[in-house]
Order: C-alpha cells, then structure tokens, then sequence
C-alpha cells in the first residue's frame, strides 16, 4: 500500500467518525412552538382515549420518536377522579397526568415517547377536559 493510499484510508475514517454523530437521536427545539387549532383552548376532549398525529395536527416532521410538550386543561366537573393522562399509544404507562381542580386549569410540560408514526395518547377520565392547549417546544428526531 502507498503512502497516499494510507493517507487517504486515515482521511476516510475520520470522516467516518464525524459522519457517526449526525446518526445520534437530537433535540430539535423550537423558537416559535407549533400549535394547532384543535388544541388551543377552545376545545374539549371528552371522556376516552385521542391518538394525536403530530406531523397531522402540529405539522412534526413525520416519524419523530418524541415531542417536549406543554399541556393545559380545565374540566367540565371538579372531582378527585377526573384527569388527563399522557400515554404512548395503546400503552399503560401514563408519562404525565393531570388532575382536576375546580377553579384552576392545570398544567404540565413533558418529554413524549411516540410511536414509529409520531403520535401519542391523551387519555381523559371521569369527566371531559375543557378549554384544552397542547403545544409542541421541540421534537426528537
């Protein structure tokens, strides 16, 4: 092997090397959050389960594997036992929950798992959610 080949074969793995850290999951987060007119306080969820399509309802880049959300809501009726959760879909690990007040909205912001097509579950018990915002901060590419 010639001096030049080796010299190339070196150039070629470093690049190798910085080529790798683009593959890594990243943050893409965002200066102007994506919002949706379906989730911006002037509506209800009622009581079941939602799969939200990020890339559908926010415009997410299709696939993503996560999203850093902000969720708010208020309830139709104040009890202990009503909520929203946060879920993957079809899966029974709420990842965040909310729970009614009867003057307050609450709310949360969160890191969600989505599944291979970028969505998620809301999932509200006992009593609708009112006056529900969700917005989109960033996504994991």
């Amino acid at each position: 092997m010639s001096d030049n080949q080796i010299v190339e074969i070196e150039q070629l793995r470093r690049e190798i090397k910085r080529l790798k850290r683009f593959e890594q999951v990243t943050w893409k987060m965002l200066t102007v959050p994506l919002t949706s007119t379906s989730y911006d306080g002037n509506d209800t969820v009622t009581v079941g389960t939602v799969t939200i399509d990020t890339s559908a309802v926010f415009g997410v880049p299709v696939g993503v594997s996560g999203v850093m959300a902000y969720v708010r809501a208020t309830w139709a009726s104040a009890n202990a036992a009503s909520n929203l959760q946060v879920k993957v879909v079809g899966g029974s690990d709420v990842l965040g929950e909310l729970k009614a007040h009867n003057t307050n909205a609450q709310s949360m912001s969160l890191a969600i798992p989505c599944n291979s097509n970028g969505d998620f579950d809301v999932v509200v018990l006992n009593a609708n959610a009112t006056n529900v915002v969700i917005t989109i901060y960033g996504y994991l590419l």
